[in-house]
């Protein structure tokens, strides 16, 4: 049920906000979900307990070294509690799909930016290739932009 109706969503939002066709917004929704639950396999997170971001709260209040360290991180990003545990209670597909989706805004913004003021590439370039190089080595480009352009 939850991959289903994130498929749907992200195809509607790929369509309707990045211009792609029905069939290149299938395919990539297809392609990245299967990627995010792959990854979430091979790294372990797949099946972490609902719960799992009340738990890690607990585990950080109690000093655990690993839970400390992330909830400590997200807190330095400007997260508060509430933050930490909402994204963490998500399913480890929907974490995934989430910044699957940012990369992605993040990519086409950067490629658009390119053409619209030429002069914006220079300030942006450091960010953005960092974005990018982690983004491409795991997604081909096919991925984030529409064929045909």
């Amino acid at each position: 049920m939850l991959e289903r109706e994130m498929h749907r969503m992200y195809v509607e939002m790929l369509c309707g906000f990045l211009g792609f066709k029905p069939a290149e917004a299938e395919r990539a929704v297809c392609d990245a979900i299967a990627l995010c639950k792959e990854q979430g396999r091979a790294q372990g997170t797949s099946a972490l307990p609902m719960d799992f971001g009340d738990r890690l709260l607990e585990a950080a209040m109690l000093g655990e070294t690993k839970s400390k360290r992330i909830v400590e991180r997200a807190r330095k990003e400007g997260a508060a509690d509430d933050d930490v545990r909402e994204w963490w209670n998500l399913p480890d597909l929907s974490r995934r799909m989430v910044m699957w989706s940012e990369n992605l805004f993040r990519y086409t913004v950067f490629c658009n930016a390119k053409y619209v003021c030429p002069l914006n590439v220079r300030m942006a370039a450091p960010v953005a290739a960092s974005h990018s190089r982690a983004l491409l080595s795991k997604l081909p480009v096919s991925t984030f932009v529409p064929s045909g352009e």
